[in-house]
């Protein structure tokens, strides 16, 4: 009967902490019935079985003392560390959330960690961490907008919002069902089938103010935007026409497959001039992708890229160049 009693207690004890409860004697002793003559012998015996039950599974956790009470921390080995540490250099590098919001989510990725471990994390990411500056948009309900956005995407809900694109001073109100949200550089955008347009624009979610109102929407079966053919063709934004180009580099191949990820390079190798007029070796490149959103890109690397085709984006890249060099003219 005694042991019956035990095994109860033990388990009850074992929930209570799994459910993120601090445990102190005054606690355990409701957990064993109010049984003030227990020990405080009998209960470090309890938190020792569990103990060795969780070493015994290699279950990564442990019921650890802290100042008053005791807890259950996880994750005090080595993966569990490396994995902690690699999350929080990428939240740490994406520069998306304001300071408050990083260190929740950091104390979130480290809530089960034991002090030894906690302290090598704390070391770990110390230097990035100090040198963290925010985006200048860092939204201050950025949670807010990922949930109502990720509940309106899986329950099919139509949701009105207000928006401030970067041109522009005044919000304009959209009603829209979100089809995707994704994170890419240093921002969360969604995709919505706009209503009153019937197609799929998106947005940057630091742009929203608010999400205002939410109704029963559709399931969309047959949408205009694919997240895995974004990821698969470009990584650039989506801005423009869709069209398929053609350039050469001298660029690294990794460096540009890190933007046009299906990009397919020519077996027949290119030649460019350097700024020494002497001709370099290149790689001539074919991918499809969006067309301002690639001139920005193709802009941005000066002369180590040559647009071949098509001859309209050779043309507008000829008019960019001019256009930069007309105004350093009197300089």
């Amino acid at each position: 009967m005694e042991s019956g009693k035990s095994n109860q207690r033990i388990i009850s004890l074992f929930l209570s902490l799994l459910a993120h409860d601090k445990i102190t004697l005054d606690d355990w002793h409701h957990i064993a019935g109010n049984q003030p003559s227990r020990s405080m012998r009998a209960f470090q015996r309890d938190i020792q079985t569990l103990n060795n039950a969780l070493a015994d599974h290699n279950s990564g956790y442990k019921i650890c003392y802290r100042e008053d009470h005791y807890e259950l921390l996880g994750q005090d080995n080595v993966n569990g560390l490396t994995y902690a540490t690699a999350i929080a250099q990428v939240l740490l590098a994406s520069r998306a959330f304001n300071t408050e919001h990083i260190d929740k989510l950091l104390d979130f990725l480290t809530a089960n960690f034991t002090a030894p471990t906690l302290q090598a994390f704390d070391a770990g990411i110390k230097s990035a961490r100090g040198s963290y500056i925010p985006i200048l948009g860092a939204h201050e309900n950025i949670f807010e907008l990922i949930k109502a956005t990720t509940e309106a995407i899986a329950q099919h809900q139509v949701i009105t919002f207000h928006y401030t694109p970067g041109y522009a001073t005044k919000s304009k109100a959209y009603i829209g069902q979100p089809v995707a949200i994704y994170f890419e550089t240093t921002y969360f955008y969604v995709a919505l089938r706009i209503k009153s347009e019937d197609i799929t624009k998106l947005f940057r979610l630091d742009r929203m103010q608010s999400i205002d109102y939410q109704a029963k929407g559709v399931a969309l079966i047959d949408d205009d935007f694919s997240l895995r053919e974004h990821r698969e063709e470009v990584m650039l934004l989506k801005m423009g026409p869709r069209l398929e180009i053609q350039f050469d580099s001298t660029l690294p191949i990794d460096l540009v497959k890190d933007d046009f990820p299906s990009a397919r390079i020519s077996k027949q190798p290119s030649q460019m001039v350097n700024s020494e007029g002497k001709s370099v070796p290149a790689h001539r490149f074919t991918a499809t992708t969006y067309e301002r959103g690639a001139l920005i890109w193709l802009l941005g690397q000066g002369r180590n890229v040559k647009v071949v085709s098509p001859l309209s984006l050779v043309a507008t890249m000829r008019d960019e160049a001019q256009a930069i060099a007309d105004m350093y003219k009197d300089q």
